[in-house]
C-alpha cells in the first residue's frame, strides 16, 4: 500500500442525498457573499526588437516568461527565436529555458484561423481530461500571427497579433462550515505544505476529495488508481495564498472533466465540494482549511468544453 492510498476498509455513506452541511458559514473570518471564479484574463507584452524579427521571418517562436496570479495570465515576451527543424521535421525552439514559454508565431496568410482554433480547442480539451498534474498555465494556449499588410503605396508591413485560447466555465463558490479531514499520509503531506513553520518552498498542488461512512473528508491524489472505483464529491487546492488563486478554477474544472472519475457524488443540482489549503503565514498560529460549496452551469461529462479566444494586443511593424 502506497503512502496516498485511502485508509483500509473504507467505505462510502450510505446515503447521498445530503453529504455535508449546506448551510453558509458564518465566521467571523469568512467572507459571506458568493464569490465568483472567473476564467483568468490574457496580458502579453513584446519588446520591438522581437516584433522586428519576427516579421522578418513570419515564423519561428517568441519566448518569454509567463506568470498566472490575480486572474491574469501574463506572457512577457523579451526575444525571437527562428527555431530549428527536428528528426521529424518540426519546427521546434532552439533554445527554451525551464520556466520560459515558446509561443510558435503562424503565418496568418497561409493558415486557416478556424482550423488552428479547433485543433487548440481539442488539445486543452484532452489535457484537462487527463490525470496529468494540473497546471492552470497550460489550460492556456497562447498563439502569435502574423499577417501581411498593404499601405496604398504598396509598402509592404506586417501586423502581429497575440492571442490566447482558453475554456470559458465559471463557477459561484459559497463558505459552508469545516468537516473533519481524515489524517492519511497525503493529508499530513498537504499540512506540512501550508504550516506556518515551514522550511521549505511549498508548491500549489491539487487532487481530489471522497468521503467516509462518518462523513469525514479523506484526500485522494488524482492519478490513484481508486478514483475510478470510489465515488469522487469535489477536489482540494493547497499551497494557495487565497482561493481567488487561478489553480483553484483550475482544479474545479479538472473535477468536472477528468475522465478517471467514474462515479461523481454532487448534489442534485450539480454542486461539489471544495477544500482549499490556503498557505498559513509564518507568524499564523496554524493551518486553516477552507471549505465551499461549489456551483456551475448545467454539466454533462459528455458535452464538450466551450472555448474563448482572448486577443491581447497587436503590434504592426514596417
Amino acid at each position: 500500500m502506497s503512502e496516498e492510498d485511502l485508509p483500509r476498509g473504507m467505505t462510502f455513506p450510505l446515503t447521498r442525498a445530503v453529504l455535508w452541511n449546506r448551510s453558509p458559514s458564518y465566521a467571523d473570518n469568512v467572507n459571506h457573499e458568493p464569490l465568483q471564479l472567473t476564467p483568468p484574463m490574457f496580458l502579453a507584452t513584446i519588446t520591438k526588437q522581437s516584433v522586428k524579427l519576427c516579421a522578418a521571418a513570419s515564423k519561428g517562436f517568441l519566448v518569454g516568461g509567463c506568470i498566472l496570479e490575480e486572474g491574469v495570465f501574463t506572457v512577457a515576451i523579451d526575444r525571437f527565436d527562428p527555431g530549428k527543424v527536428d528528426e521529424f521535421g518540426e519546427r521546434v525552439p532552439t533554445v527554451c529555458m525551464p520556466g520560459e514559454v515558446a509561443i510558435p508565431v503562424k503565418d496568418a496568410d497561409a493558415i486557416s484561423d478556424a482550423f488552428e482554433f479547433e485543433e487548440v480547442c481539442d488539445r486543452i480539451e484532452k489535457y484537462t481530461r487527463s490525470c496529468v498534474k494540473m497546471d492552470p498555465c497550460r489550460v492556456f494556449h497562447v498563439m502569435a500571427f502574423c499577417k501581411t499588410l498593404k499601405s496604398v503605396e504598396e509598402s509592404v508591413s506586417w501586423c502581429l497579433e497575440v492571442q490566447a485560447v482558453r475554456p470559458e466555465f465559471a463557477f459561484q463558490l459559497i463558505p459552508i462550515n469545516r468537516l473533519p479531514v481524515v489524517r492519511t499520509a497525503l493529508a499530513r503531506k498537504v499540512y506540512a505544505v501550508v504550516d506556518p513553520q515551514r522550511t521549505f518552498d511549498p508548491q500549489t498542488e491539487g487532487g481530489l476529495v471522497t468521503m467516509d461512512s462518518s462523513r469525514s473528508v479523506v484526500l485522494i491524489d488524482e492519478r490513484d488508481a481508486q478514483v475510478s472505483t470510489r465515488p469522487i464529491i469535489g477536489c482540494y487546492i493547497s499551497g494557495v495564498q487565497s482561493v481567488k488563486d487561478p489553480a483553484v478554477w483550475a482544479g474545479c474544472l479538472r473535477f468536472l472533466y477528468c475522465s478517471a472519475v467514474k462515479d461523481r457524488a454532487i448534489m442534485e443540482d450539480g454542486s461539489f465540494l471544495l477544500v482549499v489549503f490556503p498557505l498559513a503565514p509564518k507568524d499564523a498560529e496554524r493551518v486553516t482549511t477552507e471549505f465551499y460549496e461549489v456551483s456551475h452551469r448545467a454539466f454533462e461529462e459528455t458535452q464538450p468544453l466551450s472555448f474563448g479566444k482572448l486577443i491581447s494586443n497587436k503590434k504592426n511593424c514596417e
